[in-house]
């Protein structure tokens, strides 16, 4: 048998020719259907937001800097949700649907960033402050308290999306 494209000599069976690659076959080989997916939104906690959750406890929050970005965030508090999520979609999962790969993981965590600092004016702590600033003699320390502020990151909620096969 020979290639229609070069006229080389190819072995019989072959469905490229080894000398230039190209298809030997015009048959079109059947095609596979591509499956339909069908698609739903599962948001957790779900009638409420994550700070709420904690009911007079610290809700989870991050201090973001240099070394720590939203990024690296998001994932620790989605490993640390990630087995609440799986037992709030345990329905979903026995009538057929399936976490999505493209809508699960830090991706569908829902959050605020925020920045927070100190106002040491109000409440009267200013004047513990001048006072150690005083005993110490460092004016370090009269300073430093005003000046503090950090960028936190705190998750809302999370909306995971499942699929299924359409029946």
């Amino acid at each position: 048998m020979n290639c229609p494209s070069c006229g080389k000599e190819v072995p019989a069976g072959s469905q490229f020719c080894l000398n230039c690659g190209k298809a030997l076959s015009t048959t079109a080989s059947p095609s596979v259907g591509t499956l339909q997916w069908e698609y739903k939104y599962v948001q957790f906690p779900a009638d409420t937001t994550i700070p709420e959750m904690y009911k007079g406890e610290k809700p989870p929050y991050a201090t973001l800097g240099s070394s720590y970005t939203v990024a690296t965030a998001l994932n620790e508090f989605w490993v640390s949700m990630e087995r609440d999520v799986h037992e709030a979609i345990k329905d979903e999962v026995e009538q057929g649907w399936e976490p999505d790969p493209n809508g699960w993981g830090p991706s569908c965590i829902e959050y605020r960033t925020r920045k927070v600092g100190t106002d040491y004016w109000s409440g009267g702590q200013w004047v513990g402050y001048i006072i150690f600033g005083l005993v110490s003699y460092g004016l370090l320390l009269l300073v430093l308290p005003f000046t503090w502020k950090a960028d936190i990151l705190e998750p809302v909620r999370l909306k995971v999306r499942l699929r299924r096969l359409k029946r």
